[in-house]
């Protein structure tokens, strides 16, 4: 009896043993896939890629590039891995981030290098190189974007064997020559600017004449104009009406009597020779366009009232004609609307701009 009891004994304990070594050998199985620092490998990857600057890590691919896990290789990448963001990103978004953070934490130093690897790949060979070429391109844009200067290079593993580790280097391109800024030329509101973002020296500022600036012709802000009743001069005007030319002399200071002037002038060119040879003629001329016109004719009229509003001027005549001008600057004024024959002036053209001359 004691010998049977010994020998169940035994059985039982073999069984425990063996039971023992199983789970111990699920347990050493199942932990196959986490490192020393609990990084679990995703269940199912097509590439393995390494990215160095000095932090390191790996980035675990599917077949359409998508990040399905970050590693951090090293303690500088630890230390940044949380800064990292990488759900549901493409690998371009997550190198992007990854040189971002790496240059605002400081590893960026001068002369940095950043090293791209594929170190596991079940891809072909195209699919391999197509991600390495993407993230050199993403690491010089994101460069030039932070105005760093870094060379990045490449490399992949021979023949596609991922049970090899040897690398070839496929290419290094640095950063700084892949961009020479140009600048675009600095403006009253902006200094020299080149396409990339960087800036050099200062805005120029306005240049303010008559309340407009002579650069950008924007308004001043401050400028105030003086009171057309209060210029002491005329508002002169040219223009041609059917081959003649009109020559309009307005005053409206606040005086008893303000009136507008009208000289018509003919083409010197086209009057007789013996009145072009005349050695006076000159003193009876007017310059416009170039061309020489001879005032012969004239007119006018009174006017009556002249009211300000802001920077709209309203002229009427004796006979309740309106000119409405607007105040362009100190010096200007702008037609904005004119009865069709004001002060026996006929046909002022909308848009024209009269000219202060004190006197």
């Amino acid at each position: 009896m004691r010998r049977i009891l010994s020998v169940t004994i035994a059985l039982i304990m073999a069984l425990m043993l063996a039971s023992c070594g199983k789970d111990a050998d699920t347990a050493k199985s199942s932990s196959s896939t986490v490192s020393s620092t609990g990084f679990v490998k995703p269940e199912q990857y097509a590439s393995v890629l390494l990215v160095t600057i000095n932090p390191q890590f790996k980035l675990y691919l599917d077949e359409n590039g998508t990040v399905l896990a970050v590693e951090a290789v090293n303690d500088d990448a630890e230390s940044i891995r949380d800064s990292i963001s990488f759900e549901k990103q493409n690998f371009e978004t997550v190198i992007k981030s990854i040189v971002t953070t790496a240059n605002e934490k400081g590893f960026v130093k001068e002369d940095a290098t950043v090293n791209f690897e594929i170190i596991e790949s079940a891809e072909a060979d195209t699919a391999v190189a197509d991600i390495l070429t993407k993230a050199q391109k993403t690491a010089n844009d994101a460069a030039i974007e932070l105005k760093i200067e870094i060379t990045v290079n490449i490399v992949e593993i021979k023949d596609n064997d991922t049970s090899s580790a040897t690398a070839s280097v496929s290419s290094a391109v640095s950063s700084a020559p892949a961009h020479t800024h140009s600048y675009a030329a600095a403006t009253c509101t902006e200094p020299k600017k080149c396409s990339c973002g960087a800036v050099e020296g200062k805005a120029l500022g306005h240049n303010y004449k008559d309340g407009v600036c002579t650069r950008c012709k924007a308004k001043d802000p401050n400028f105030k104009t003086t009171s057309v009743l209060n210029k002491q001069g005329k508002w002169t005007l040219k223009y041609l009406n059917k081959k003649e030319l009109y020559s309009v002399s307005m005053i409206i200071c606040n005086s008893e009597k303000n009136s507008a002037g009208l000289g018509i002038g003919d083409l010197l060119s086209t009057l007789p020779p013996d009145m072009q040879n005349d050695p006076n003629i000159g003193k009876y001329c007017e310059k416009f366009n170039g061309e020489s016109y001879y005032i012969g004719r004239g007119t006018g009229d009174d006017i009556t009232t002249v009211k300000e509003d802001g920077n709209t001027v309203t002229l009427t005549d004796t006979e309740g004609n309106k000119l409405v001008l607007t105040r362009t600057g100190e010096n200007t004024l702008k037609c904005t609307s004119a009865s069709d024959v004001f002060a026996d002036i006929d046909g002022i053209p909308v848009g024209s701009v009269f000219t202060f001359v004190a006197g």
